[in-house]
This record gives structure tokens, C-alpha cells and sequence, in this order.
């Protein structure tokens, strides 16, 4: 799977699932002058896809590449990466 196709497949899941969370116009708790999906586009996704990516380079360096990866995101978020991570 080629990197940047699976960071804009995982980017493309995100923005679908505004809806669950009121639309892409829907107010953000912590920055209430910037929608949802302002905050998606801006912020929450270039962090993600860089996360992702240097996961990716985590895991391709392995030793092993045959032994199961654990990865625990320790957050309080909405699971925003977590939800990036399973969809890439």
C-alpha cells in the first residue's frame, strides 16, 4: 500500500463521519469560532497523517516485520487518530 494513498483514504474517512458528530459546520468544544470540519481540515488531519506516517516508518523498521504490532493511544480525545490509524 502505497503511503500517501492510504493518508488520503484515512483523511477521506475522517471527513465522512462529520455527520455523527453534527456536520461539518458543527461548533468545536475547545475552539468555538472554528466548525468541525475547519478544525478536520487544518488541524486534526495534518497531525494524523504525520503521526501515521511516522508510525509507518516505526513499524518498517523493524526487526522482525512478522511480530504483531500493540499500538495504544493514550488520549481523551474523540479518537480521532485512532479512528485515522484503523482507516489507513
Amino acid at each position: 500500500m502505497v503511503a500517501g494513498n492510504a493518508s488520503d483514504h484515512a483523511s477521506d474517512h475522517m471527513l465522512s463521519n462529520l455527520d455523527s458528530v453534527g456536520g461539518s459546520d458543527a461548533k468545536t468544544k475547545n475552539y468555538p469560532n472554528v466548525t468541525r470540519g475547519e478544525y478536520l481540515r487544518g488541524k486534526k488531519i495534518p497531525q494524523c497523517q504525520f503521526l501515521g506516517d511516522c508510525l509507518v516508518d516505526l513499524v518498517s523498521s523493524s526487526s522482525d516485520p512478522s511480530t504483531p504490532v500493540t499500538i495504544l493511544d493514550i488520549g481523551g480525545g474523540r479518537g480521532d487518530l485512532t479512528s485515522y490509524l484503523l482507516s489507513r
